[in-house]
């Protein structure tokens, strides 16, 4: 499980350096699923540094953050009480390529 998190957070990084639209799209699914990953490990504090490190990362990518900050993806109340059903948050190795 950890390559295959590790793998997520590479493809990520790749689709949000495609600097298009529909990429930051998927890249916003694929961090909601780590989101969802960490939580339940209880690894919330290594979620947000992976996450805000993308925004470091990237930082005039405003298309990207407004649909980060839209998805609730990176800050402290955000975290989720529950991890959930990860297929029912659209989970798919097909599609995520890992």
């Amino acid at each position: 499980m950890k390559l295959r998190e590790e793998r997520l957070w590479e493809r990520a990084d790749e689709l949000i350096s495609e600097k298009d639209t529909k990429s930051y799209d998927f890249a916003v699914r694929i961090l909601a699923v780590l989101k969802l990953l960490r939580c339940h490990e209880g690894k919330w504090e290594s979620y947000l540094e992976g996450v805000v490190g993308l925004k470091e990362r990237y930082p005039r990518l405003s298309g990207f953050h407004q649909r980060m900050e839209s998805a609730y993806l990176y800050r402290e109340d955000d975290k989720p009480s529950a991890a959930g059903d990860l297929a029912r948050n659209g989970f798919d190795e097909e599609v995520f390529g890992v």
